[in-house]
């Protein structure tokens, strides 16, 4: 195990970044790509808000107000999962020095993560592919 926590905690790390990479003013990964898709879906409905006579106004508002909820939590699932391949590297990296790490519950966290994101994902997808 010490000798491949190395590459372990280099794929893990890859893997974060690629989720989000921040180096000062830039911000890079799928983090900000689904940022910007939320972003534009919000000014998309602020269109048609402007649009909307006043008495359909509510509905719309109500869908915008929905719509920041779900990029929200879009955005809370990329950091989490991000946040627990950082984690796991870590736990590895003590399992392999024989250090104490519960890397099962690391691991269960891992794919909980893993499960919340696919799920974000196909709403996310859904919706964009509904908004086209």
């Amino acid at each position: 195990m010490l000798q491949t926590d190395a590459a372990v905690h280099e794929v893990l790390n890859h893997m974060a970044e690629m989720l989000l990479l921040e180096k000062g003013d830039v911000r890079a990964g799928v983090m900000v790509t689904i940022e910007t898709t939320w972003e534009n879906r919000l000014v998309e409905i602020g269109e048609e808000y402007r649009k909307t006579a006043d008495d359909k106004k509510a509905s719309v508002l109500s869908r915008y107000v929905d719509t920041v909820s779900q990029k929200h939590d879009a955005l809370a699932g990329i950091r989490s999962l991000r946040q627990t391949l950082l984690d796991l590297a870590s736990a590895h990296t003590a399992a392999a020095q024989e250090r104490s790490a519960d890397v099962r519950a690391v691991i269960a966290v891992v794919r909980d993560a893993i499960s919340q994101m696919k799920e974000l994902l196909a709403e996310a997808r859904a919706a964009r592919a509904a908004h086209q």
